[in-house]
């Protein structure tokens, strides 16, 4: 723990921190740092990859999608990690070969697929990388819902970026819509004055032919 800690220190010195991975002030950012290098190391990464891969969302430290897939691909038990996408929707296959107590192996297989409409139940599709690039958005999702599931042992609960991301997004939505309602709904209990009756238009008296 001790040497961790003092690696960070060494890039909150050099200025080589990632923005998502600063503090309110340096000692925040060490520590942060540090969390982000344990956090590659639990799952195979350097110090070096951890500081670029790693970042912290929602208190909690969390990977980029190509992490995810660097550190499935470099298992042994890897077969592949497939994806494509249609236009309107990513699927990603992932397939496992695991050995039995036997001496046999088992392949095992994972597809998910995450599609435009997803996105939008989500309310995903207002925000900018889902506007710019929405394949590549789609095909992130499916595929860290694919190795999640399929190499659960290798990322050891480690959270994906972009999800958590857009989770911190809603909550925030949703704080601020809950601010708003709570302000209209007091302001409501207060009861605003009704506003004055408007002052009878003059009579102009009939004139005579």
């Amino acid at each position: 723990a001790e040497g961790i800690y003092r690696l960070a220190r060494w890039y909150v010195i050099s200025g080589m921190v990632p923005d998502s991975l600063r503090g309110s002030d340096a000692e925040s950012t060490q520590a942060k740092v540090a969390i982000a290098i344990s956090a590659g190391i639990a799952v195979g990464l350097t110090h070096t990859q951890a500081v670029a891969s790693v970042m912290v969302v929602n208190n909690r430290p969390c990977m980029w999608g190509d992490a995810l897939v660097a550190v499935c691909r470099r298992s042994a038990e890897c077969v592949a990690i497939e994806c494509a996408d249609d236009g309107s929707a990513s699927t990603c296959t992932a397939k496992r070969m695991r050995k039995l107590p036997d001496g046999s192996f088992h392949t095992e297989s994972v597809v998910h697929t995450f599609s435009q409409r997803d996105a939008e139940t989500a309310s995903l599709t207002n925000k900018g990388p889902w506007k710019s690039n929405p394949a590549r958005m789609r095909q992130n999702r499916a595929r860290a819902f694919a190795l999640r599931a399929l190499f659960a042992d290798l990322l050891m609960g480690i959270g994906f970026a972009e999800e958590e991301q857009d989770i911190a997004d809603m909550r925030r939505t949703e704080r601020v819509a809950g601010s708003t309602e709570a302000a209209r709904g007091a302001a409501a209990s207060l009861g605003a004055p009704e506003p004055a009756p408007a002052p009878d238009a003059p009579q102009t008296p009939a004139t005579s032919k």
